[in-house]
């Protein structure tokens, strides 16, 4: 008895014209969601009336300086599923980017507390409080071990001695 094909099976191949018309189609969410969001961050409400104002004030008061990558990172990513690039090593450097951000984010408290946002003023807080000053050391251990990741070695490479 023969196999039933399955649903993927069936479906007809799609043609070269239709795929780009897809990824194309695609594409329009991440760029179209990084101009709203860019208009709204960056600019405020003098661009983006006020929906702008109210994403801008959630955004930048909960994030601070974090929001401000969401924009690019959608757009760039909107254009690699537009050129049918993959989206992996973008991915990887991008999760990296903001892994780093985040984990700064009780050092800029400390210096600057408008730009890290609720969450930034939280984990200062939080650090601060449990350890005293010292609990801003932990940051930058942490900062150390994105590093790692990012030029290839395991966690702890920098941090041993020679």
């Amino acid at each position: 008895m023969a196999k039933a094909k399955s649903k993927r099976a069936r479906q007809p191949k799609l043609s070269e014209t239709e795929r780009r018309f897809e990824r194309e189609a695609l594409s329009l969410i991440p760029i179209g969601l990084a101009i709203l969001l860019a208009s709204a961050i960056y600019f405020n409400s003098r661009l983006a009336g006020s929906l702008g104002h109210t994403i801008h004030d959630f955004l930048y008061g909960n994030l601070g300086y974090l929001s401000w990558l969401i924009p690019p990172l959608l757009l760039v990513a909107g254009l690699l599923i537009l050129l049918d690039k993959p989206l992996r090593g973008f991915a990887l450097l991008s999760s990296l980017v903001v892994s780093a951000a985040l984990i700064a984010m009780p050092l800029v408290a400390h210096f600057a507390r408008p730009f890290t946002g609720r969450l930034g003023v939280w984990m200062y807080g939080l650090l601060t409080g449990m350890l005293g000053i010292v609990g801003l050391l932990v940051p930058m251990v942490l900062l150390t071990f994105v590093l790692d990741l990012a030029i290839g070695q395991r966690p702890g490479f920098l941090s041993e001695s020679a």
